[in-house]
């Protein structure tokens, strides 16, 4: 294998940029030779690399997404599990070289797709590029390869039917997650990250193969909201009740309660929308919901500056939420602000993540980023959308593993706004275009 994992990132983001000036070149000889204008050059949307479109050029392209898609879900699940304590698996070296040859092919595939089959104009990789450069530079600084291939991921996910993608996600993630607990119950897995019988805090939790049981709660969170996604215009009682059945059972036996409150919540939010849909067609609703993602990133950060441990209420707010808040308050003593992030332990959040170890300034792209997601989805009526992004973001406070594209729906979403695509053009896991 190429072992790309151990190419610096800096390198790695370097010769990507090289690949995209040497389309610039190409396509700058292409458009002299046609005689087109320069803002036909700087609009028109074509592959990078590749100037006959067809039919067959759309197919092959998507067979390189969707395999990239599957090996990328193969890596982050053998790294979801507890393969890395099993005694069969050699040494921990040889793991991590076999787990990161995934991430290699991961990235050749998406490479390929990024530059033979996606359509993009100048303008559109020029605003993301523009957008995505504080993230790059954070992963240059921190030197963690593995958001290079999803931010790839992302963009080259543009322009396709989300709703195709999510037909060859769902059963990958759903055969890995079963493979994942044959394993466990064979005896070839270890139980948990601690090699303990259970995971024994105050209360017994059952992780079944996982490294933590939030994790397992998290991946079956994210195959009932792929089914929401997936059902949300045949959807019936059944639907509701499988989906409230399956979250309640993984809560009694993971007790992850952050997990199964924001589950409890889209399916609420989600069964509130079908009865009265006309109620949230108002503007007022995209503007309330545009607040959400800063109000939850205030609520985060408050624990940093005013967490004080002899108050009763915060004593009180502290057991709540599995100690969170007081961790939130160690690492911030740890940590503080920094403008591009650094190399240090942010504790349990999406939201802190992305404001120790990415940075300030990626913090409020991040929180700025899902606003207009949000308000883009409620504006337009997208409701199933909508409800999956406000339980994600809710689980955002508590956990940051919803960084991975496996278990986070809302960031394929993102190359619209990335790339600012005309609402027309967006690619929806729920509505097809005959409906807009």
């Amino acid at each position: 294998m190429l072992m790309l994992i151990n190419i610096p990132v800096l390198w790695q983001y370097l010769a990507l940029l090289a690949l995209v000036l040497l389309a610039l070149l190409l396509d700058m000889f292409r458009c002299a030779l046609a005689h087109r204008s320069l803002r036909s050059f700087w609009t028109d949307e074509h592959p990078l690399l590749f100037f006959k479109d067809s039919e067959r050029h759309r197919k092959i392209g998507l067979f390189f997404l969707y395999s990239a898609v599957i090996f990328y879900i193969i890596k982050t699940m053998m790294r979801a599990c507890t393969l890395r304590y099993a005694d069969w698996t050699g040494t921990p070296e040889q793991l991590d070289t076999f787990v990161e040859s995934f991430y290699d092919v991961a990235l050749i595939l998406t490479l390929i797709r990024f530059f033979l089959f996606t359509r993009f104009s100048w303008k559109q990789l020029f605003g993301a590029s523009l957008f995505l450069m504080p993230f790059f530079l954070s992963h240059i600084i921190t030197q963690n390869p593995s958001y290079f291939l999803e931010f790839l991921l992302i963009l080259s996910v543009k322009g396709e039917d989300l709703r195709r993608m999510l037909k060859i996600f769902l059963p990958t993630l759903l055969a890995g997650t079963l493979c994942i607990f044959a394993l466990y119950f064979s005896g070839l897995l270890p139980v948990d990250s601690t090699a303990g019988a259970l995971v024994a805090e105050s209360r017994h939790r059952f992780a079944l193969g996982f490294i933590h049981p939030n994790i397992l709660s998290l991946y079956i969170a994210a195959l009932n909201w792929g089914w929401l996604l997936l059902r949300w215009h045949k959807i019936r009682w059944w639907d509701w009740a499988a989906i409230a059945a399956l979250n309640y059972g993984v809560y009694l036996l993971t007790d992850s309660r952050s997990m199964f409150l924001c589950v409890a919540a889209s399916e609420l939010a989600a069964l509130v929308l079908h009865l009265a849909p006309r109620f949230f067609r108002f503007s007022f609703w995209a503007w309330l919901a545009a607040l959400v993602p800063p109000v939850l990133a205030a609520l985060s950060l408050l624990p940093c500056f005013f967490y004080d441990p002899n108050s009763p209420v915060w004593v009180k707010i502290n057991s709540l939420f599995s100690t969170r808040p007081f961790i939130f308050f160690r690492v911030w003593q740890q940590s503080g602000w920094s403008l591009f992030g650094m190399d240090s332990d942010s504790g349990d959040s999406l939201f802190n993540f992305m404001q120790i170890e990415r940075g300030v300034l990626c913090w409020v792209l991040f929180t700025l980023m899902f606003s207009a997601l949000l308000f883009m989805l409620c504006r337009h009526h997208c409701w199933a959308e909508f409800t999956v992004t406000l339980g994600l973001l809710g689980i955002c406070i508590t956990e940051k593993t919803p960084s991975a594209l496996t278990v986070n729906f809302a960031f394929w979403m993102l190359s619209n706004l990335l790339t600012l695509s005309s609402w027309p053009s967006w690619n929806r896991f729920s509505i097809a275009r005959d409906k807009d």
